[in-house]
């Protein structure tokens, strides 16, 4: 099973709201050959558990996907009612907003 990648969307995103968890393949030498530096749905999903106790709950419907956001402090539930095909398109959806519900960015 491969993980993939978060889209640059996301990933413009999640960098504007502080978050730079550049994945680097290369073991970060002084002249950096990665040319993808995008982190991994999982890890961008553990981030924002772990720093922003924003909980993704990936829910299997009759016909595709769902999710369900748990935002703990302050509590918050956003139930999404679009339906997507592949469980990475609902996490990939679910991941941009999530990212949108931190208030803290570093233009701030």
């Amino acid at each position: 099973m491969k993980e993939e990648l978060i889209s640059v969307k996301t990933d413009n995103l999640a960098k504007i709201k502080g978050c730079d968890l550049s994945s680097c393949t290369c073991g970060r030498f002084h002249e950096c050959i990665c040319t993808n530096n995008r982190i991994t749905q999982s890890l961008l999903q553990k981030y924002l558990r772990e720093v922003h106790n924003i909980d993704i709950i990936i829910k299997s419907e009759l016909i595709g996907y769902s999710y369900l956001i748990y935002n703990r402090y302050p509590p918050k539930n956003i139930n999404n009612i679009k339906v997507f095909e592949h469980y990475e398109e609902a996490l990939e959806d679910a991941l941009y907003e999530s990212l949108q519900l931190i208030k803290n960015n570093i233009n701030n």
